[in-house]
């Protein structure tokens, strides 16, 4: 298999941008992050599951 071409360095599409825009966009749009809830432990599972009305009928 033949390796992918080289992007030619110039190209204004593979561009990234501006520290000025990056701030900008942070602004109107947030931080681009994402919320890891804790892990829940098996017990805890365990004492949802009893809880839970349709497991008594």
């Amino acid at each position: 298999m033949k390796p992918a071409p080289a992007p030619p360095q110039n190209d204004p599409v593979l561009q990234g941008l501006t520290d000025t825009e990056v701030i900008a966009s942070r602004h109107e749009h947030g931080s681009n992050s994402l919320y890891f809830r804790p892990k829940r432990q098996f017990w805890n599972i365990l004492w949802e599951v009893f809880r839970e009305p349709v497991f008594y009928c």
